[in-house]
């Protein structure tokens, strides 16, 4: 229904957007309904730029942390062992993991300067 109806999609679109500053902002304060939505609403219309912004905002903080994780567990464990790494420890959040796209280039480009 929405694919035949631009104007419904951008309307749904919007609303998920508003959710999601709702969830965001006090008093409820509750960023993974805030991700979510603004994940939905950008989903739904990819030229959902403030929810998009608002997301990453949201996600910058876990993505550093995660990022910085990642490197050190593999800095820790020798050349052999770090195919072992696992995506799926349950330490990390889940949405973490999505944005594993981010760190894997850098972290290859590293492994190769490193082999050098």
């Amino acid at each position: 229904m929405m694919s035949q109806n631009p104007d419904l999609r951008t309307e749904v679109s919007a609303m998920h957007e508003e959710l999601g500053r709702l969830w965001s902002d006090s008093p409820l304060s509750q960023p993974r309904k805030a991700i979510e939505h603004f994940r939905k609403a950008f989903e739904i219309d990819p030229n959902a730029v403030f929810s998009i912004f608002s997301a990453r905002e949201l996600l910058n903080p876990v993505v550093a942390t995660f990022a910085m994780l990642f490197a050190v567990t593999v800095r820790a464990l020798p050349a052999h062992g770090r195919s072992a790494v696992s995506l799926t420890d349950t330490t990390i959040e889940p949405h973490a993991t999505e944005w594993f796209v981010i760190v894997v280039p850098g972290w290859r480009q590293s492994e190769a300067m490193q082999s050098r």
